[in-house]
């Protein structure tokens, strides 16, 4: 695991994490050794804590208290690139919310933009503060706390299902059996554990990759389009306007302009 210090300021500091372990089996009992929240931008991996197993997926801030204790595995055979936000541990214990909080695409994006211009030298501490304060508002949560292991399982598997090939066309028929119970009871319990339903899930993955190969300069939105599953260079730009403010040419020329 690589672990860069991008910027800090006042109780956050900003971090890029990689890992490059690609192994599926769980590895073994490691340790916080700082308070964070993480977001994973590429590839994905489940933190395994007692029985349970959560997914990283680009919608959700995970969380880690210093000293709690976790495994980690990658089921899809890959490792993973995350920015992670680090805190105080009484910063943590204030605004924690469990497994995690949902992370919006405001805030993805933003998360994304701090990262690369970091890595640059064009942050100031106010950008990062601002970025971190969301973390005190209220948060839309998860409600799995209510749900069984055997209903939390069949949400994780659905979740890896569709983050295993985000541009892959699903039916609901298709992921049901593939997850092992009816389309119906599927559509409630991963809506009772996200708020999301599974098409918006699926939708807001899709715009989060899109998002990450944008803001690393990727310039061929057509050939993104069809990569990540959209029906087209305009089905992309709508979604992804209206879950970030912006077009996708616009996101781009911003990046472009910033490195220049």
């Amino acid at each position: 695991m690589q672990i860069q210090r991008l910027h800090a300021a006042g109780e956050w500091t900003l971090l890029a994490v990689a890992c490059r372990e690609g192994a599926s089996g769980r590895g073994p009992t490691e340790v916080a050794a700082y308070s964070s929240f993480s977001l994973v931008r590429r590839g994905t991996f489940c933190v395994h804590r007692g029985s349970r197993a959560t997914v990283a997926d680009p919608l959700t801030l995970l969380e880690f208290r210093r000293g709690d204790e976790f495994r980690v595995s990658h089921p899809l055979g890959c490792g993973d690139d995350c920015i992670e936000l680090a805190c105080s541990d009484e910063t943590m214990d204030e605004v924690r919310s469990g497994e995690g909080r949902a992370a919006s695409p405001a805030m993805a994006w933003q998360l994304g933009n701090l990262a690369r211009r970091a890595r640059r030298g064009v942050i100031d501490d106010l950008e990062l503060e601002e970025c971190a304060a969301a973390l005190r508002a209220p948060s839309r949560g998860r409600m799995a706390a209510r749900l069984s292991g055997a209903s939390l399982h069949k949400v994780e598997r659905a979740k890896l299902a569709m983050l295993s090939d985000p541009g892959r066309r699903l039916s609901l028929d298709t992921l049901a059996r593939e997850v092992g119970c009816s389309p119906f009871h599927l559509t409630r319990l991963f809506r009772r554990a996200t708020g999301y339903a599974l098409h918006r899930f699926l939708v807001l993955t899709r715009l989060a990759l899109a998002l990450d190969r944008i803001l690393d300069g990727h310039r061929d939105l057509v050939a993104l389009a069809c990569d990540l599953g959209f029906a087209s260079h305009s089905h992309l730009a709508a979604a992804f306007r209206e879950a970030y403010g912006v077009a996708p040419s616009t996101a781009r020329a911003a990046v472009t302009s910033a490195r220049s």
